[in-house]
């Protein structure tokens, strides 16, 4: 049996997940990690992309993430983020109303820092729509 770590996933909102798991797979800055129990310890920024997770008998749960913080401990993944969604929790009509709404604005003049925020926002909801494609 495999041994297994406690995932947390914490938003500004308090505690949102929090599970025994084998494994966690998440895109940080240096590229795609799989995380199993006893990983060396490691931080690192969470970049905005799809993540699964792991279960003891084998089910796998995918989601997407909007990016944040990726902290290992020996037997824990801790991950702080402003937003994150299961696969089964996806809204493919409110994530294509998005979509266009942030299409509209991007299509205004906008500063660059603001530019960068939308087009932040908008590959999450793309990510979302991906997601609900592949269930």
């Amino acid at each position: 049996m495999a041994k297994e770590l406690l995932l947390t996933i914490s938003t500004p909102n308090g505690k949102v997940f929090e599970d025994n798991v084998v494994q966690v797979n998440a895109n940080i800055s240096e590229g795609r990690i799989g995380v199993l129990a006893k990983h060396s310890p490691l931080v690192s920024s969470l970049k905005i992309s799809l993540f699964n997770i792991i279960y003891p008998n084998g089910e796998i749960k995918k989601g997407a993430i909007n990016g944040g913080i990726f902290n290992v401990g020996s037997d824990e993944v801790t991950i702080l983020t402003s937003d994150f969604l299961f696969q089964e929790d996806v809204d493919d009509q409110r994530a294509n109303e998005e979509i266009k709404k942030i299409q509209y604005m991007l299509d205004s003049e906008l500063k660059p820092m603001e530019k960068q925020g939308l087009e932040e926002r908008l590959k999450y909801e793309e990510l979302k729509l991906e997601l609900y494609k592949n269930k």
